[in-house]
């Protein structure tokens, strides 16, 4: 029996690393990738859904360059009138996808961005800070807008911008790195294992500052913007970066903007009342 989300992962997967050849007598579908973990993993969901034991051949992409990385594929003949059922060619979102619940569309995100995409952490000198982003590697920009329609879906926030001949759609936030591993995640472990080490830092951003440091940075609110309360704590050797400063002094601003509705309407009850 076939099971509709890994088919739909399948499908994102064809959509990044597969391929359609549509000779008269000898169409096929195949996979191509250098990462080994991600080749066995649609090996295994094609023998769990049609049954089909594809043998993975393996390329050397150089026997002089250690950095180059060895390749792998897997096609088939007899896959191709099965799985185009789902999916005509690997150049658009099939129409199963677009018509599709939330869940099927996870599934196939995930399979997409374990194709095309990954994690980058990475530091920013210039403020000594971390910079973190789930990225999304695509040639086709209109493949990239559904895809930011369907992180919507999920309330994660995304933007895309041009790269290298390339478009890239990153992924930033906590908010929307926690709700991208809740509802789509990556199969692949060491992906996954990346995301994971994400989200751990920060959570250590988040408990390095103490509840009376907080309070403290607060009490200048009133009097300096955020840079000269950034430099009078760095004349304390506490160095805490000033988009920091800035969130504190935006949430406390919008509570207490929120408290004082509060209690006008309080008062405004107890007048009428």
């Amino acid at each position: 029996m076939i099971n509709k989300k890994e088919v739909a992962y399948l499908t994102g997967a064809l959509l990044g690393d597969g391929y359609f050849t549509k000779g008269y007598n000898y169409p096929r579908i195949g996979f191509s990738s250098s990462d080994l973990d991600f080749i066995k993993l649609i090996k295994n969901i094609i023998y769990k859904n049609f049954g089909f034991n594809l043998n993975i051949i393996k390329s050397n992409l150089s026997d002089k360059n250690i950095n180059w990385r060895d390749h792998y594929k897997i096609s088939s003949r007899r896959l191709y009138p099965l799985l185009s059922k789902f999916m005509t060619n690997n150049k658009e979102i099939p129409a199963f996808i677009k018509l599709s619940n939330k869940v099927i569309k996870a599934n196939f995100l995930s399979g997409f961005f374990d194709a095309e995409g990954g994690i980058c952490i990475s530091r920013i000198k210039s403020r000594n800070a971390l910079d973190r982003r789930i990225y999304l590697y695509q040639k086709d920009l209109k493949i990239l807008k559904k895809i930011k329609l369907y992180l919507r879906l999920f309330d994660i926030s995304s933007f895309i911008q041009y790269q290298k001949g390339a478009y890239a759609l990153n992924v930033w936030g906590l908010k929307s790195f926690n709700n991208f591993n809740k509802n789509i995640g990556f199969k692949i472990k060491r992906k996954q294992d990346k995301l994971n080490l994400a989200l751990l830092s920060y959570k250590q951003r988040n408990l390095k500052w103490d509840s009376n440091l907080y309070k403290e940075v607060l009490s200048f609110k009133d009097k300096y913007n955020a840079r000269k309360i950034r430099e009078i704590f760095i004349q304390k050797n506490i160095n805490i970066p000033q988009k920091t400063i800035e969130r504190w002094i935006t949430e406390a601003t919008k509570n207490d903007r929120e408290k004082r509705c509060r209690q006008q309407r309080c008062v405004y009850r107890l007048q009428t009342f």
